[in-house]
């Protein structure tokens, strides 16, 4: 006879086999009620599609980790303890054993006591279809998404330089105004050349970042939040710069001459500016004012960062060399006084904090979804990360493909960095 487990839904009981390597999703969701916890049912039953196998197999490691990824500690136990009796149930008692064996002669469960019955219970456990216990993790490439992000991020990058614009109408003359006391400037001299010298660290750090992306298999994810953080970063320089404008920081700073409104001149200036990417050594940038935050500082920084994040972790190499390119491009801003240390110091604060908790949210799948006790889910730009990472699961990996179809032997081949790299 078939044994089964009531298990109480409203006023109705629902009846569950007693084998619970016999469970369906369905019944797994039923128990997980029962037992209240009805809130994760979505996460584990239908993003995860756990049957009683699957539930039977999971570890407090495996709620703990990506992709699950469960941080809410008094849940986590309770839900370890309510499997770890399930398990014990399923190990000490069959509902139906197969030789018709029973102390006595009803349907209530019985401890078997065969070897052979408790072998098959636990060869049954053992053989466990993996791919059911931990599905693979999602990363679609949702490219629609990423070429939104691209022109939220040309957007704040055409909005600076209109910005500048304006800001540097209201420069006061270095005459009238002169630079603001910085202790850096008191104890290093100005060096001429090192203004370039960090432009120069800026592209080279950008040309690595730019290798780093091509390779890496989810390029599309990568280049999304890219533009989101750094199209972020460029609106809160435009705000900040326009909030206060600082005097020039050196008497050597020439600035081209105020236009007093004319705006067809101020429009060439801005397209000028943006088509020659804000960069002295271009040519395009003689306008003064953009100084706090420091949007060279601001490079330096945020391509170290995705170069460390996104590229193999043995590559130590590489990442202290772009640690050592940026420090040397930020030293040299300030070496070449066209910055106040306060406007390097925010841009290093504002670009690392922000990248952190972007990929702190990113990496979790509790904290893509507001609650009253997410406070980092009240930040303004939440609904626009919820968008961009809603159907990415769990940590995004490093893996790597070569992005053209020849040479053949490149195209076959998939780098997994932890250590190894393999050929699939």
């Amino acid at each position: 006879m078939q044994t089964s487990l009531d298990v109480e839904a409203g006023d109705s009981p629902i009846m569950l086999s007693a084998d619970v390597t016999e469970w369906s999703t369905d019944d797994v969701r039923r128990w997980m009620v029962d037992k209240g916890f009805q809130e994760y049912t979505e996460l584990l039953c239908d993003r995860h599609r756990l049957n009683g196998v699957a539930l039977l197999s999971l570890t407090e490691e495996d709620l703990r980790e990506p992709p699950i990824s469960m941080h809410v500690l008094g849940d986590l136990k309770r839900l370890v303890d309510a499997i770890t009796q399930l398990r014990h149930d399923t190990f000490t008692f069959r509902p139906n054993i197969p030789d018709g064996r029973s102390s006595s002669g009803d349907s209530s469960p019985t401890r078997s006591d065969s070897p052979r019955d408790i072998s098959k219970t636990l060869e049954t456990l053992v053989k466990i279809n993996m791919s059911d216990a931990q599905e693979k993790p999602h990363f679609p490439s949702e490219k629609w998404k990423t070429f939104v992000a691209f022109v939220y991020l040309c957007g704040m990058m055409m909005l600076n330089p209109i910005f500048i614009n304006i800001i540097h109408e209201r420069v006061p003359d270095k005459s009238v105004e002169p630079p603001l006391p910085d202790v850096f400037f008191d104890y290093f001299d100005r060096v001429v050349w090192a203004f370039s010298v960090c432009e120069i660290a800026g592209m080279i750090n950008s040309a690595l970042l730019l290798i780093v992306w091509i390779l890496h298999k989810h390029k599309w994810i990568v280049l999304r939040r890219y533009c989101l953080i750094v199209g972020t970063l460029y609106l809160l320089r435009c705000i900040t710069m326009y909030v206060t404008t600082l005097p020039v920081p050196g008497m050597h700073f020439r600035c081209s001459p105020k236009i007093h409104g004319n705006l067809s001149a101020m429009f060439d200036r801005a397209m000028t500016m943006m088509f020659g990417l804000g960069l002295s050594i271009t040519g395009s940038h003689h306008l003064c004012g953009d100084y706090l935050f420091s949007g060279h500082t601001v490079i330096l920084t945020i391509t170290y960062l995705f170069i460390k994040e996104y590229s193999p972790r043995g590559w130590f190499i590489l990442h202290w060399c772009t640690w050592l390119v940026s420090c040397i491009g930020i030293f040299c801003i300030l070496l070449a006084h066209d910055h106040y240390t306060i406007d390097v110091v925010v841009a290093y604060f504002i670009t690392t904090r922000l990248f952190w908790i972007y990929h702190t949210l990113a990496n979790h799948e509790v904290l893509k979804k507001p609650s009253p006790l997410h406070h980092l889910s009240r930040t303004w730009w939440f609904s626009m990360f919820r968008m961009a990472e809603g159907n990415i699961e769990g940590v995004l990996p490093r893996e790597y493909a070569w992005p053209l179809p020849w040479p053949k032997r490149f195209h076959d081949t998939r780098f997994h960095y932890m250590g190894v790299c393999k050929r699939v």
